[in-house]
Protein backbone atom coordinates (compact mmCIF):
# COMPACT_ATOMS: atom_id res chain seq x y z
CA UNK A 1 0.00 0.00 0.00
CA UNK A 2 2.74 2.52 0.97
CA UNK A 3 4.50 1.78 -2.32
CA UNK A 4 1.32 2.38 -4.46
CA UNK A 5 0.80 5.46 -2.30
CA UNK A 6 4.35 6.34 -3.32
CA UNK A 7 4.11 5.69 -6.88
CA UNK A 8 0.77 7.60 -7.03
CA UNK A 9 2.61 10.79 -5.61
CA UNK A 10 5.81 10.49 -7.55
CA UNK A 11 3.66 10.60 -11.01
CA UNK A 12 1.83 13.47 -9.81
CA UNK A 13 -0.87 15.05 -12.58
CA UNK A 14 1.06 13.82 -15.13
CA UNK A 15 -0.98 10.75 -15.88
CA UNK A 16 -4.11 12.74 -17.32
CA UNK A 17 -1.63 13.30 -20.19
CA UNK A 18 -1.59 9.43 -21.34
CA UNK A 19 -5.50 9.63 -20.31
CA UNK A 20 -5.82 12.07 -22.68
CA UNK A 21 -3.76 10.87 -25.54
CA UNK A 22 -5.67 7.79 -24.89
CA UNK A 23 -8.98 8.55 -24.89
CA UNK A 24 -8.05 10.83 -28.10
CA UNK A 25 -5.87 8.08 -29.93
CA UNK A 26 -7.40 4.77 -28.72
CA UNK A 27 -11.02 4.90 -27.94
CA UNK A 28 -11.69 7.66 -30.42
CA UNK A 29 -13.10 10.41 -28.01
CA UNK A 30 -13.81 13.86 -29.11
CA UNK A 31 -11.55 17.03 -27.58
CA UNK A 32 -14.23 17.60 -25.35
CA UNK A 33 -14.59 14.09 -23.83
CA UNK A 34 -10.45 13.44 -23.89
CA UNK A 35 -9.82 16.83 -21.82
CA UNK A 36 -12.87 16.62 -19.67
CA UNK A 37 -11.00 13.04 -18.78
CA UNK A 38 -7.67 14.65 -18.22
CA UNK A 39 -9.18 17.40 -16.22
CA UNK A 40 -11.16 14.91 -13.85
CA UNK A 41 -8.09 12.96 -13.21
CA UNK A 42 -5.74 15.83 -12.25
CA UNK A 43 -8.18 17.93 -10.13
CA UNK A 44 -8.77 14.64 -8.19
CA UNK A 45 -5.58 14.31 -7.76
CA UNK A 46 -5.13 17.33 -6.90
CA UNK A 47 -7.61 16.91 -3.93
CA UNK A 48 -6.14 13.92 -2.66
CA UNK A 49 -2.23 15.65 -2.93
CA UNK A 50 -3.61 18.23 -0.82
CA UNK A 51 -5.44 16.19 1.62
CA UNK A 52 -1.71 14.32 2.20
CA UNK A 53 0.52 17.14 1.72
CA UNK A 54 1.81 16.65 -1.39
CA UNK A 55 0.53 18.83 -3.89
CA UNK A 56 3.36 21.38 -5.77
CA UNK A 57 2.81 24.38 -8.10
CA UNK A 58 3.39 22.10 -11.02
CA UNK A 59 0.39 20.33 -9.77
CA UNK A 60 -1.87 23.30 -10.64
CA UNK A 61 0.09 23.82 -13.85
CA UNK A 62 -1.58 20.62 -15.12
CA UNK A 63 -4.50 21.44 -14.14
CA UNK A 64 -4.79 25.18 -14.93
CA UNK A 65 -4.11 23.75 -19.01
CA UNK A 66 -6.34 21.30 -19.08
CA UNK A 67 -8.95 24.31 -17.36
CA UNK A 68 -7.97 26.29 -20.29
CA UNK A 69 -8.18 23.68 -22.64
CA UNK A 70 -11.62 22.57 -21.76
CA UNK A 71 -12.79 26.27 -22.13
CA UNK A 72 -11.76 26.11 -25.22
CA UNK A 73 -13.25 23.44 -26.79
CA UNK A 74 -16.55 24.09 -25.04
CA UNK A 75 -16.42 27.78 -26.88
CA UNK A 76 -14.17 27.52 -30.28
CA UNK A 77 -13.01 24.38 -32.33
CA UNK A 78 -10.50 26.18 -34.18
CA UNK A 79 -9.19 27.51 -31.09
CA UNK A 80 -9.05 24.43 -29.33
CA UNK A 81 -7.49 21.97 -31.73
CA UNK A 82 -4.18 24.71 -31.98
CA UNK A 83 -4.07 24.38 -27.96
CA UNK A 84 -5.07 20.59 -28.01
CA UNK A 85 -3.27 19.32 -30.81
CA UNK A 86 -1.53 21.21 -33.22
CA UNK A 87 0.60 23.16 -30.19
CA UNK A 88 -0.28 21.00 -27.42
CA UNK A 89 3.22 20.90 -25.66
CA UNK A 90 3.69 24.66 -26.19
CA UNK A 91 0.36 25.83 -24.24
CA UNK A 92 1.74 23.00 -21.45
CA UNK A 93 4.84 24.50 -21.16
CA UNK A 94 3.08 27.89 -20.55
CA UNK A 95 1.24 26.79 -18.09
CA UNK A 96 4.29 25.24 -16.22
CA UNK A 97 6.36 28.57 -16.93
CA UNK A 98 3.56 30.43 -15.17
CA UNK A 99 3.38 28.39 -11.73
CA UNK A 100 6.87 28.57 -11.74
CA UNK A 101 7.74 32.17 -12.69
CA UNK A 102 4.76 33.71 -11.10
CA UNK A 103 4.80 32.83 -7.39
CA UNK A 104 8.63 34.03 -7.40
CA UNK A 105 7.17 37.33 -8.66
CA UNK A 106 4.85 37.76 -6.56
CA UNK A 107 6.71 36.66 -3.39
CA UNK A 108 4.92 33.31 -2.74
CA UNK A 109 6.80 30.16 -2.18
CA UNK A 110 8.75 29.06 -4.75
CA UNK A 111 7.34 25.87 -6.75
CA UNK A 112 10.67 23.18 -5.84
CA UNK A 113 10.48 23.90 -2.65
CA UNK A 114 7.70 21.21 -2.23
CA UNK A 115 9.83 18.89 -3.78
CA UNK A 116 12.59 19.91 -1.52
CA UNK A 117 10.70 19.53 1.82
CA UNK A 118 11.14 15.69 0.87
CA UNK A 119 14.93 15.54 1.79
CA UNK A 120 15.52 18.21 3.88
CA UNK A 121 15.00 18.58 7.36
CA UNK A 122 12.21 20.09 8.94
CA UNK A 123 14.67 22.65 10.83
CA UNK A 124 16.08 24.64 7.44
CA UNK A 125 12.37 25.45 5.68
CA UNK A 126 12.12 28.32 7.25
CA UNK A 127 15.81 30.11 6.65
CA UNK A 128 16.41 32.72 4.18
CA UNK A 129 18.94 30.16 2.79
CA UNK A 130 16.73 27.34 1.65
CA UNK A 131 14.23 30.07 0.18
CA UNK A 132 16.94 31.77 -1.47
CA UNK A 133 18.45 28.44 -3.25
CA UNK A 134 14.83 27.50 -4.00
CA UNK A 135 13.99 30.37 -5.17
CA UNK A 136 17.33 30.82 -7.84
CA UNK A 137 16.70 26.97 -8.34
CA UNK A 138 12.47 28.01 -9.12
CA UNK A 139 13.55 30.71 -11.62
CA UNK A 140 16.33 28.59 -13.65
CA UNK A 141 13.37 25.80 -14.07
CA UNK A 142 11.21 28.30 -15.15
CA UNK A 143 13.77 29.24 -17.64
CA UNK A 144 14.38 25.95 -19.00
CA UNK A 145 10.23 25.97 -19.53
CA UNK A 146 10.60 28.71 -21.50
CA UNK A 147 12.98 27.62 -23.52
CA UNK A 148 10.96 24.27 -23.88
CA UNK A 149 7.73 26.39 -25.37
CA UNK A 150 9.89 28.12 -27.66
CA UNK A 151 11.23 25.04 -28.97
CA UNK A 152 8.05 23.46 -29.61
CA UNK A 153 7.21 26.07 -31.41
CA UNK A 154 9.04 24.30 -34.25
CA UNK A 155 6.85 21.59 -36.10
CA UNK A 156 7.85 18.09 -35.86
CA UNK A 157 7.81 15.47 -32.89
CA UNK A 158 11.12 16.08 -32.16
CA UNK A 159 11.21 19.53 -32.01
CA UNK A 160 7.93 19.73 -30.18
CA UNK A 161 8.53 16.49 -28.12
CA UNK A 162 11.52 15.04 -27.69
CA UNK A 163 14.21 17.53 -27.68
CA UNK A 164 12.07 19.56 -24.66
CA UNK A 165 11.59 16.48 -22.35
CA UNK A 166 15.96 15.99 -22.97
CA UNK A 167 16.37 19.69 -22.33
CA UNK A 168 14.41 19.32 -19.14
CA UNK A 169 15.80 16.04 -17.90
CA UNK A 170 19.67 17.04 -19.04
CA UNK A 171 19.57 20.05 -17.45
CA UNK A 172 17.31 20.64 -15.17
CA UNK A 173 17.21 17.35 -12.80
CA UNK A 174 21.02 17.46 -12.67
CA UNK A 175 21.17 21.12 -11.70
CA UNK A 176 18.76 20.74 -8.59
CA UNK A 177 20.81 17.62 -7.55
CA UNK A 178 23.76 19.94 -7.17
CA UNK A 179 22.71 23.38 -6.99
CA UNK A 180 21.91 23.31 -3.21
CA UNK A 181 25.73 21.83 -2.86
CA UNK A 182 27.86 24.18 -4.86
CA UNK A 183 25.44 27.47 -3.61
CA UNK A 184 26.51 26.31 0.34
CA UNK A 185 30.21 25.88 -0.60
CA UNK A 186 30.14 28.87 -2.34
CA UNK A 187 28.56 30.82 0.72
CA UNK A 188 31.93 28.78 2.67
CA UNK A 189 28.89 26.89 4.64
CA UNK A 190 30.59 23.20 2.40
CA UNK A 191 27.58 20.96 1.21
CA UNK A 192 24.15 20.00 2.29
CA UNK A 193 25.71 17.18 4.45
CA UNK A 194 27.59 19.85 6.44
CA UNK A 195 25.06 22.16 7.16
CA UNK A 196 23.17 19.63 8.21
CA UNK A 197 25.90 18.35 11.22
CA UNK A 198 25.32 20.92 13.45
CA UNK A 199 21.72 20.20 14.15
CA UNK A 200 22.01 16.61 13.83
CA UNK A 201 24.14 16.28 16.93
CA UNK A 202 22.47 19.08 18.93
CA UNK A 203 21.46 16.54 21.20
CA UNK A 204 24.82 15.09 21.73
CA UNK A 205 26.38 18.24 23.01
CA UNK A 206 28.40 18.42 26.36
CA UNK A 207 28.86 21.20 28.52
CA UNK A 208 33.00 20.19 29.53
CA UNK A 209 35.56 22.59 28.25
CA UNK A 210 38.62 20.80 26.22
CA UNK A 211 41.80 21.38 28.14
CA UNK A 212 43.62 23.63 26.89
CA UNK A 213 41.46 26.02 25.50
CA UNK A 214 41.93 29.39 26.31
CA UNK A 215 39.37 30.89 28.62
CA UNK A 216 39.09 34.71 27.48
CA UNK A 217 39.37 35.14 23.77
CA UNK A 218 36.72 38.26 23.48
CA UNK A 219 40.02 40.66 23.67
CA UNK A 220 41.88 38.54 20.89
CA UNK A 221 42.15 38.36 17.20
CA UNK A 222 40.69 36.54 15.03
CA UNK A 223 43.59 33.91 15.22
CA UNK A 224 43.27 33.11 18.61
CA UNK A 225 39.34 32.91 18.25
CA UNK A 226 39.89 30.30 15.41
CA UNK A 227 42.13 27.86 17.87
CA UNK A 228 39.31 27.74 20.53
CA UNK A 229 36.40 27.34 17.64
CA UNK A 230 39.19 24.15 15.76
CA UNK A 231 39.20 22.49 19.38
CA UNK A 232 35.70 23.34 20.47
CA UNK A 233 34.37 22.26 16.89
CA UNK A 234 31.77 23.29 15.33
CA UNK A 235 28.71 25.24 17.66
CA UNK A 236 25.36 22.40 17.85
CA UNK A 237 22.89 24.16 19.75
CA UNK A 238 22.74 28.22 20.46
CA UNK A 239 20.41 28.80 23.75
CA UNK A 240 20.03 32.97 23.86
CA UNK A 241 19.22 34.78 27.81
CA UNK A 242 17.52 37.75 26.73
CA UNK A 243 17.36 40.45 29.66
CA UNK A 244 15.81 43.26 28.01
CA UNK A 245 12.27 44.42 30.11
CA UNK A 246 10.79 45.07 26.51
CA UNK A 247 10.83 41.94 25.37
CA UNK A 248 10.45 42.17 21.40
CA UNK A 249 9.50 45.58 21.45
CA UNK A 250 13.19 47.41 21.89
CA UNK A 251 15.87 47.55 19.29
CA UNK A 252 17.58 45.17 21.22
CA UNK A 253 15.43 42.28 20.25
CA UNK A 254 15.14 43.68 16.63
CA UNK A 255 19.14 43.69 15.61
CA UNK A 256 19.04 40.64 17.89
CA UNK A 257 16.62 38.98 15.70
CA UNK A 258 18.79 39.55 12.63
CA UNK A 259 21.30 38.30 14.03
CA UNK A 260 19.91 35.00 15.07
CA UNK A 261 18.38 34.91 11.38
CA UNK A 262 22.09 34.38 10.30
CA UNK A 263 22.04 31.32 12.93
CA UNK A 264 19.37 29.99 11.93
CA UNK A 265 20.19 30.34 7.83
CA UNK A 266 23.49 28.16 9.49
CA UNK A 267 20.98 25.39 9.61
CA UNK A 268 20.65 25.91 13.79
CA UNK A 269 17.28 27.34 15.26
CA UNK A 270 18.31 29.14 18.69
CA UNK A 271 16.07 28.85 21.48
CA UNK A 272 15.39 32.21 23.17
CA UNK A 273 14.65 32.72 27.11
CA UNK A 274 13.12 36.02 27.49
CA UNK A 275 13.55 36.98 31.42
CA UNK A 276 11.17 38.99 31.69
CA UNK A 277 8.63 36.22 31.67
CA UNK A 278 9.67 34.11 34.67
CA UNK A 279 9.47 34.80 38.11
CA UNK A 280 12.95 34.75 39.63
CA UNK A 281 13.87 36.20 42.80
CA UNK A 282 17.06 37.82 44.15
CA UNK A 283 19.74 35.62 45.67
CA UNK A 284 19.58 36.00 49.24
CA UNK A 285 23.31 35.32 50.00
CA UNK A 286 22.63 32.22 52.34
CA UNK A 287 24.90 29.47 51.03
CA UNK A 288 21.74 27.02 51.80
CA UNK A 289 22.42 25.73 48.08
CA UNK A 290 26.45 25.53 48.94
CA UNK A 291 26.05 23.52 52.36
CA UNK A 292 22.40 22.32 54.01
CA UNK A 293 21.05 21.75 50.59
CA UNK A 294 24.02 21.59 47.81
CA UNK A 295 23.18 22.46 44.48
CA UNK A 296 19.18 23.45 45.52
CA UNK A 297 18.26 26.99 45.90
CA UNK A 298 15.74 27.94 48.95
CA UNK A 299 14.05 30.61 46.68
CA UNK A 300 11.26 28.45 44.95
CA UNK A 301 10.37 29.63 41.57
CA UNK A 302 11.15 29.45 37.69
CA UNK A 303 15.66 29.43 38.11
CA UNK A 304 15.68 25.80 38.49
CA UNK A 305 13.70 25.76 35.27
CA UNK A 306 15.59 27.83 33.66
CA UNK A 307 19.07 26.02 34.58
CA UNK A 308 17.83 22.82 33.18
CA UNK A 309 17.18 24.39 30.11
CA UNK A 310 20.53 25.37 30.09
CA UNK A 311 22.36 22.77 31.20
CA UNK A 312 24.55 21.13 28.27
CA UNK A 313 24.15 24.37 26.01
CA UNK A 314 27.12 24.56 23.40
CA UNK A 315 26.20 28.09 23.33
CA UNK A 316 24.92 30.98 25.27
CA UNK A 317 24.19 34.35 24.03
CA UNK A 318 23.81 36.73 26.61
CA UNK A 319 21.89 39.15 25.06
CA UNK A 320 20.56 42.43 26.70
CA UNK A 321 20.64 46.36 26.35
CA UNK A 322 22.80 48.39 28.86
CA UNK A 323 21.67 49.68 31.79
CA UNK A 324 23.91 52.22 34.11
CA UNK A 325 26.95 50.69 32.10
CA UNK A 326 26.00 47.26 33.06
CA UNK A 327 23.31 44.66 32.38
CA UNK A 328 19.25 45.06 33.84
CA UNK A 329 18.17 43.95 37.21
CA UNK A 330 16.43 40.57 35.72
CA UNK A 331 19.96 39.44 34.11
CA UNK A 332 21.55 40.01 37.17
CA UNK A 333 19.17 38.56 39.24
CA UNK A 334 19.81 35.30 36.70
CA UNK A 335 23.61 35.35 36.83
CA UNK A 336 23.24 35.71 40.60
CA UNK A 337 21.18 32.20 41.00
CA UNK A 338 23.39 30.65 39.04
CA UNK A 339 25.16 30.10 41.96
CA UNK A 340 23.91 26.52 42.75
CA UNK A 341 25.51 25.22 39.42
CA UNK A 342 28.79 25.88 41.81
CA UNK A 343 30.94 24.54 44.65
CA UNK A 344 32.01 26.53 47.37
CA UNK A 345 35.42 25.15 47.24
CA UNK A 346 38.72 27.64 46.31
CA UNK A 347 40.91 25.80 43.58
CA UNK A 348 43.71 27.39 41.54
CA UNK A 349 42.70 28.67 38.02
CA UNK A 350 44.98 27.85 34.31
CA UNK A 351 46.25 31.66 34.83
CA UNK A 352 46.66 31.21 38.59
CA UNK A 353 43.53 33.20 40.22
CA UNK A 354 40.86 31.79 42.49
CA UNK A 355 37.87 30.30 41.25
CA UNK A 356 34.80 27.63 42.12
CA UNK A 357 34.70 24.64 40.87
CA UNK A 358 31.48 23.18 38.73
CA UNK A 359 29.19 21.03 40.35
CA UNK A 360 29.35 18.37 38.14
CA UNK A 361 29.30 17.28 34.18
CA UNK A 362 27.09 19.06 32.01
CA UNK A 363 26.17 22.45 34.45
CA UNK A 364 28.60 24.60 31.95
CA UNK A 365 27.77 26.08 29.06
CA UNK A 366 31.18 25.61 26.48
CA UNK A 367 31.29 29.02 25.52
CA UNK A 368 29.43 32.31 25.56
CA UNK A 369 28.85 35.04 23.03
CA UNK A 370 27.84 39.04 24.50
CA UNK A 371 25.36 40.72 22.52
CA UNK A 372 24.41 44.42 23.57
CA UNK A 373 22.90 47.74 22.80
CA UNK A 374 23.29 51.21 24.25
CA UNK A 375 21.58 54.48 23.24
CA UNK A 376 24.51 56.64 23.74
CA UNK A 377 26.74 56.79 20.24
CA UNK A 378 30.57 55.86 21.81
CA UNK A 379 31.20 51.84 22.43
CA UNK A 380 33.91 52.68 25.15
CA UNK A 381 30.08 52.88 27.36
CA UNK A 382 30.13 49.16 27.16
CA UNK A 383 33.57 48.91 29.01
CA UNK A 384 31.52 47.90 32.33
CA UNK A 385 29.18 45.40 31.02
CA UNK A 386 32.19 43.56 29.41
CA UNK A 387 34.65 43.63 32.29
CA UNK A 388 32.02 41.53 34.09
CA UNK A 389 32.03 39.04 31.10
CA UNK A 390 35.33 38.97 30.72
CA UNK A 391 36.03 37.64 34.26
CA UNK A 392 33.14 35.15 34.27
CA UNK A 393 34.86 33.73 30.91
CA UNK A 394 37.89 33.54 33.18
CA UNK A 395 36.58 31.87 36.37
CA UNK A 396 34.00 29.91 34.29
CA UNK A 397 36.64 28.73 31.55
CA UNK A 398 34.07 30.06 29.11
CA UNK A 399 35.14 31.13 25.79
CA UNK A 400 34.22 34.40 24.51
CA UNK A 401 33.46 33.74 20.76
CA UNK A 402 32.50 37.19 20.06
CA UNK A 403 31.65 40.59 21.72
CA UNK A 404 28.52 42.36 19.70
CA UNK A 405 28.24 45.89 20.80
CA UNK A 406 26.17 48.78 18.55
CA UNK A 407 25.94 51.89 20.60
CA UNK A 408 23.23 54.77 19.34
CA UNK A 409 20.49 51.89 19.30
CA UNK A 410 17.25 54.11 19.99
CA UNK A 411 18.43 56.32 16.44
CA UNK A 412 18.33 52.63 14.39
CA UNK A 413 14.05 53.33 14.50
CA UNK A 414 15.04 55.65 11.52
CA UNK A 415 17.20 53.26 9.77
CA UNK A 416 15.10 53.88 6.66
CA UNK A 417 15.58 57.56 6.78
CA UNK A 418 18.97 56.97 7.49
CA UNK A 419 20.00 54.90 4.83
CA UNK A 420 23.05 53.11 3.85
CA UNK A 421 24.94 53.22 7.28
CA UNK A 422 21.69 51.51 9.03
CA UNK A 423 21.56 48.63 5.91
CA UNK A 424 25.58 48.15 6.55
CA UNK A 425 24.62 47.56 10.31
CA UNK A 426 22.11 45.39 9.60
CA UNK A 427 24.01 43.10 7.41
CA UNK A 428 26.82 43.14 9.66
CA UNK A 429 24.22 41.50 12.35
CA UNK A 430 23.51 38.78 10.25
CA UNK A 431 27.29 37.99 8.96
CA UNK A 432 27.94 37.73 12.74
CA UNK A 433 25.49 35.73 13.33
CA UNK A 434 26.48 33.18 10.12
CA UNK A 435 29.87 32.95 11.28
CA UNK A 436 29.06 31.75 14.41
CA UNK A 437 27.81 28.26 12.83
CA UNK A 438 30.57 28.23 9.83
CA UNK A 439 33.63 29.36 11.23
CA UNK A 440 32.63 28.84 15.05
CA UNK A 441 33.65 32.54 16.07
CA UNK A 442 32.79 36.33 15.51
CA UNK A 443 35.37 37.92 13.31
CA UNK A 444 36.69 41.59 14.61
CA UNK A 445 36.27 42.82 11.59
CA UNK A 446 32.26 41.98 11.87
CA UNK A 447 32.21 43.42 15.67
CA UNK A 448 33.63 46.40 14.05
CA UNK A 449 31.17 46.63 11.66
CA UNK A 450 28.34 46.44 13.82
CA UNK A 451 30.05 48.86 15.66
CA UNK A 452 30.00 51.63 13.71
CA UNK A 453 28.82 55.58 14.15
CA UNK A 454 25.15 55.53 12.44
CA UNK A 455 25.82 59.26 12.40
CA UNK A 456 29.19 61.19 10.66
CA UNK A 457 29.73 63.46 13.50
CA UNK A 458 28.96 62.95 17.57
CA UNK A 459 28.00 66.78 17.30
CA UNK A 460 25.20 65.81 14.82
CA UNK A 461 24.03 62.65 16.77
CA UNK A 462 23.50 64.36 19.67
CA UNK A 463 21.51 67.44 18.02
CA UNK A 464 19.17 64.39 16.69
CA UNK A 465 18.71 62.49 20.04
CA UNK A 466 17.89 66.42 22.24
CA UNK A 467 15.18 66.52 19.28
CA UNK A 468 13.79 63.23 20.07
CA UNK A 469 13.36 63.53 23.65
CA UNK A 470 11.80 66.97 23.46
CA UNK A 471 9.01 65.76 20.83
CA UNK A 472 8.74 63.15 23.15
CA UNK A 473 8.45 65.25 26.39
CA UNK A 474 6.03 67.04 23.87
CA UNK A 475 3.97 64.54 22.95
CA UNK A 476 3.50 63.27 26.75
CA UNK A 477 2.96 66.72 27.51
CA UNK A 478 -0.46 66.89 24.90
CA UNK A 479 -1.81 63.80 25.85
CA UNK A 480 -1.80 64.57 29.28
CA UNK A 481 -4.01 67.68 28.03
CA UNK A 482 -6.59 65.67 26.26
CA UNK A 483 -5.07 66.49 22.77
CA UNK A 484 -6.15 63.67 20.31
CA UNK A 485 -3.18 62.26 19.04
CA UNK A 486 -1.90 59.32 16.65
CA UNK A 487 0.39 56.66 17.36
CA UNK A 488 4.08 57.98 18.64
CA UNK A 489 5.65 56.72 15.79
CA UNK A 490 3.61 58.36 13.41
CA UNK A 491 3.19 61.52 15.50
CA UNK A 492 7.21 61.23 15.45
CA UNK A 493 7.73 60.77 11.63
CA UNK A 494 5.32 63.88 11.25
CA UNK A 495 7.38 66.27 13.17
CA UNK A 496 9.27 68.94 11.05
CA UNK A 497 12.10 69.39 13.61
CA UNK A 498 12.51 65.56 13.32
CA UNK A 499 12.56 65.92 9.62
CA UNK A 500 15.39 68.33 9.21
CA UNK A 501 17.25 67.35 12.72
CA UNK A 502 17.57 64.11 10.98
CA UNK A 503 19.05 65.70 7.93
CA UNK A 504 21.43 67.42 9.99
CA UNK A 505 22.47 64.30 11.67
CA UNK A 506 23.65 62.74 8.42
CA UNK A 507 25.84 65.61 7.62
CA UNK A 508 29.26 64.35 6.15
CA UNK A 509 31.88 66.58 6.64
CA UNK A 510 34.24 64.17 4.50
CA UNK A 511 31.98 64.94 1.63
CA UNK A 512 31.36 68.86 2.21
CA UNK A 513 34.77 69.54 2.32
CA UNK A 514 35.71 73.36 3.30
CA UNK A 515 31.88 73.79 1.97
CA UNK A 516 29.83 76.65 4.03
CA UNK A 517 26.44 77.77 3.74
CA UNK A 518 22.78 77.75 4.47
CA UNK A 519 20.11 75.81 3.25
CA UNK A 520 16.99 77.95 4.23
CA UNK A 521 13.38 76.03 4.15
CA UNK A 522 9.90 77.78 3.69
CA UNK A 523 7.61 74.84 4.59
CA UNK A 524 3.55 74.81 3.53
CA UNK A 525 1.32 72.46 5.03
CA UNK A 526 0.43 70.83 7.95
CA UNK A 527 3.81 71.15 9.20
CA UNK A 528 3.85 74.96 8.11
CA UNK A 529 6.60 76.82 9.19
CA UNK A 530 10.69 78.08 8.69
CA UNK A 531 13.47 76.38 9.59
CA UNK A 532 17.00 76.48 8.04
CA UNK A 533 20.40 74.17 8.41
CA UNK A 534 23.67 75.81 8.56
CA UNK A 535 27.25 74.37 7.52
CA UNK A 536 30.04 76.43 9.40
CA UNK A 537 33.08 74.82 10.96
CA UNK A 538 32.70 71.22 9.65
CA UNK A 539 29.65 71.03 11.90
CA UNK A 540 25.63 70.87 10.69
CA UNK A 541 23.35 72.45 13.26
CA UNK A 542 19.25 72.62 12.78
CA UNK A 543 17.68 75.64 13.41
CA UNK A 544 13.85 77.32 13.39
CA UNK A 545 12.97 80.91 11.98
CA UNK A 546 14.67 82.67 8.85
CA UNK A 547 18.52 82.78 8.36
CA UNK A 548 20.39 86.37 7.05
CA UNK A 549 21.68 85.70 3.74
CA UNK A 550 20.98 82.33 3.02
CA UNK A 551 22.16 80.40 0.07
CA UNK A 552 19.10 78.97 -1.10
CA UNK A 553 15.85 79.15 -0.51
CA UNK A 554 13.32 75.73 -0.72
CA UNK A 555 9.96 76.75 -0.82
CA UNK A 556 7.90 73.36 -0.15
CA UNK A 557 4.75 71.60 0.73
CA UNK A 558 5.33 70.02 3.88
CA UNK A 559 4.30 66.42 2.38
CA UNK A 560 6.14 66.76 -0.77
CA UNK A 561 9.54 67.31 0.78
CA UNK A 562 8.28 64.36 3.56
CA UNK A 563 7.90 61.98 0.42
CA UNK A 564 11.40 63.17 -1.59
CA UNK A 565 13.15 62.04 2.26
CA UNK A 566 11.32 58.85 2.38
CA UNK A 567 12.82 58.21 -1.20
CA UNK A 568 9.05 57.96 -2.48
CA UNK A 569 9.64 60.37 -5.35
CA UNK A 570 12.86 61.81 -6.90
CA UNK A 571 13.77 65.47 -5.86
CA UNK A 572 14.71 66.46 -9.04
CA UNK A 573 11.76 65.12 -10.83
CA UNK A 574 9.52 67.34 -8.04
CA UNK A 575 11.03 70.31 -9.11
CA UNK A 576 11.04 69.91 -12.69
CA UNK A 577 7.40 69.13 -11.86
CA UNK A 578 6.52 72.31 -9.99
CA UNK A 579 6.14 70.32 -6.69
CA UNK A 580 8.17 72.53 -4.74
CA UNK A 581 10.33 75.75 -5.88
CA UNK A 582 14.40 77.13 -5.23
CA UNK A 583 15.15 80.93 -5.40
CA UNK A 584 18.92 81.19 -5.10
CA UNK A 585 21.90 79.28 -6.55
CA UNK A 586 20.61 75.47 -7.94
CA UNK A 587 24.02 74.43 -7.97
CA UNK A 588 23.42 74.16 -3.91
CA UNK A 589 20.51 71.51 -4.38
CA UNK A 590 23.49 69.17 -6.19
CA UNK A 591 25.64 69.99 -3.31
CA UNK A 592 22.44 69.35 -0.61
CA UNK A 593 22.53 65.48 -2.17
CA UNK A 594 25.89 64.97 -1.72
CA UNK A 595 26.78 66.16 1.69
CA UNK A 596 23.66 65.14 3.56
CA UNK A 597 24.34 61.48 2.74
CA UNK A 598 25.55 58.59 4.89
Amino acid sequence: MKRAAKIFFGAGAWPSIAIYWGLMLGLNFNIFQATLGALLYAVGYSLIAIGGGRITKLDYGVVLFWTAGLGLSLFTQSFSQLYLLRYFTTFLYISLFLMAYLPVVFGAEPFTIAFAKRTTPEMFWETDLFITINRIMTLVWAGLFLMAMLITLIPGVITQIIIPIVLVMSVGIPFTMKFPDRYLEAKGMGGMKALAEPAASSVTSTASTPAGIPAVVSGSGDQERKTVAEKLGSVKNVHVVFGSPRNKRGFTFKSLDRFLDGIRAGGITPEIHFLSKYKIRPCTGCYTCWTKTPGVCIQKDDMTVLNEKLEGADLIVYAQPLYVFSVPGITKNFLDRRIPILEPFLIENSDGSTRHPHRGKGTNCRRMLIFSVCGFPEVDHFDGLIKMFRLMSRSGQTPIIGEILRPSSESMRFGERIGGSYQRIMDAFFEAGRQVVTQGYVSRDTEQDISQPLMPTVQGFRQMGNRFWNTWIRYEEEKKAGKELPQFEEYLQADMGMFFGGMASVYNPAKAGDFEGIFQFDIAGDQAGKCYLQIKDKQCTFNEGEAENPGIIIHTPWDVWLSIGQGEISGQDALMQGKYTVDGDLGLMLKMQEIFSS
